[in-house]
């Protein structure tokens, strides 16, 4: 269906988020194709008393661009706009 339709991985990261997931994220959506948008989005700003969430999308984005041609990290706006 992937490679007939448009389509994007939306992977929402939180301090718990392993990087052994998102290696197996990244097996499964390469084998449909690299060039996949996959989207980062954090469950929160800020990861209270854990590594700054920053930080983590960021090491998360290097690692998935050696082998995908699109990584992108959006925050959620929802919660910018207050949208429930």
């Amino acid at each position: 269906i992937a490679k007939e339709k448009k389509v994007f991985i939306k992977a929402v990261i939180s301090p718990k988020t392993k990087d052994e997931e998102i290696q197996k994220m990244t097996e499964i959506v390469k084998k449909v194709g690299r060039d996949i948008p996959i989207v980062l989005q954090p469950v929160d700003s800020v990861f209270e008393g854990e590594r700054p969430a920053t930080e983590i999308l960021d090491d998360f984005r290097s690692k998935l661009k050696k082998t995908m041609d699109r990584v992108e990290i959006v925050p959620q706006i929802h919660k910018m706009l207050d949208i429930r």
